[in-house]
């Protein structure tokens, strides 16, 4: 379990833990109640533009100033698919049509869940956005370095699904 809860949010009391399912949950023993840690849902896209890769360059932490493909958090109400059309947009300017579903993806004591989707560009204009330091292309099969845990997966998994469809 993530110990990122450490005093009750409406007392004030330090949090002490209490087994359920073989789970240490934080619990505040004035109030009475469970804190449980949402997991957080996150897109991946894996955008194909002229018959290349877009990567971003992150400006923000973590992995600020490596490059990885686009991607940030779904909205709470917001659809998964347009989640995905928005960051890409937000990040790289362009607009997008999903083409498939990649995959979920997640692990042990990380509460964020990673929805990966490959797209084509359709339109917009390639820049750089406001989460961004830069934009660039690669030839598909050139990545090598992974910034994130799933990273490596999610464009093994791609690659997969390229030589799957040809």
């Amino acid at each position: 379990m993530l110990d990122i809860f450490k005093y009750c949010y409406q007392c004030g009391k330090s949090l002490s833990y209490k087994n359920i399912d073989n789970n240490n949950i934080p619990y505040c023993d004035k109030c009475e109640r469970f804190f449980y840690s949402d997991p957080k849902l996150v897109v991946v896209v894996l955008v194909e533009h002229n018959s290349k890769l877009v990567l971003i360059k992150r400006s923000f932490e973590p992995a600020m100033g490596k490059w990885c493909f686009p991607s940030g958090y779904v909205n709470k109400g917001e659809k998964v698919e347009k989640a995905a059309i928005r960051e890409v947009k937000e990040e790289t300017g362009l607009d997008i049509k999903i083409n498939q579903f990649i995959g979920l993806y997640s692990s042990d004591n990380n509460p964020v869940i990673i929805a990966a989707f490959s797209a084509k560009s359709i339109g917009g204009k390639l820049y750089s956005g406001y989460e961004t330091d830069a934009v660039d292309l690669i030839e598909i099969d050139s990545l090598s370095e992974f910034p994130f845990e799933f990273d490596e997966k999610i464009y093994n998994d791609y690659l997969n699904i390229i030589r799957l469809n040809n």
